[in-house]
């Protein structure tokens, strides 16, 4: 690795001259995902062109360039990594690329998004969703727009990286269907209750006939469902196999501190390589 003087934050360099100035091997790229992927897209092409490998939990670039930006790696003999993206400190990519790489994958289903099951689960409890959201912000867990969040976008970006990165699928944002969790009622929670249920927001990606289905929607689910016990900020994933059958993934989905973790794990995995 290379030592590098950190630079003051009040630098007026741009980013080409910092990547061309400062002696560096990896870019660690985070800003806010975007409806245009900027300036995401163009810092990790950037880092690409200059040699450098990328670490990032933006979700834009790589929903809508993805096939792009692996193949500019690949040309410069750069490493991209992104476990951050998808499922918090869920390795996803890791676990399938490496562990089920043999599997037949049919289906994947899961809680994406630690934000709207973190109101869900407050719902469940009694808050209002006003209330509910109010404190999701106050405590870091929403998107820099909490909209993306609420409406599914966010779970929706996630299941296009899934299904393009794992099953080899070439997907767009427009075709995954989505709803919101805005207009979930109190007497929707308790009428799930009711039915031995709970209400969570569902992201679904089934193959069927090779064709690809994704949907994020609330949906009710049976408290007999891994996914019904999944609370607060956690996400989960349920992998369905051909052969190996059912894998279910658990871990924290939102939180600075916590994603922070599988940011630093892709660096390090990267820097044992150099």
């Amino acid at each position: 690795m290379k030592k590098a003087d950190l630079l003051n934050r009040n630098s007026n360099l741009s980013f080409k001259e910092i990547l061309q100035k400062i002696p560096s091997d990896i870019l660690v790229e985070m800003t806010p995902s975007t409806p245009n992927g900027q300036p995401g897209l163009n810092h990790i092409k950037e880092a690409f062109l200059h040699k450098k490998h990328v670490v990032t939990s933006n979700k834009s670039p790589l929903v809508l360039k993805y096939r792009d930006l692996i193949n500019l790696a690949q040309q410069n003999n750069c490493e991209f990594r992104f476990e951050a993206t998808v499922g918090g400190v869920i390795p996803i990519f890791t676990t399938v690329q490496n562990g089920l790489s043999a599997s037949e994958i049919s289906k994947i289903e899961g809680i994406l998004n630690g934000t709207t099951n973190y109101i869900l689960t407050r719902m469940s409890e009694g808050s209002s969703y006003a209330e509910a959201l109010a404190d999701a912000r106050k405590l870091g867990f929403c998107e820099t727009n909490p909209y993306d969040d609420v409406s599914g976008l966010d779970a929706a970006r996630k299941l296009v990286i899934i299904a393009n990165v794992l099953l080899g699928y070439n997907i767009t944002l427009e075709e995954v269907k989505t709803r919101s969790i805005e207009d979930i009622s109190q007497a929707q929670i308790i009428e799930a209750h009711l039915n031995n249920q709970v209400m969570k927001h569902i992201a679904t990606l089934e193959v069927l006939n090779n064709e690809i289905q994704a949907f994020v929607e609330p949906k009710y689910i049976n408290v007999s469902n891994p996914l019904a016990h999944v609370k607060g900020i956690m996400n989960a994933i349920q992998i369905f196999t051909k052969y190996a059958g059912e894998i279910t993934l658990f871990g924290v989905g939102a939180g600075p501190k916590e994603v922070s973790t599988i940011i630093l794990s892709d660096i390090i995995s990267i820097g044992r390589n150099l």
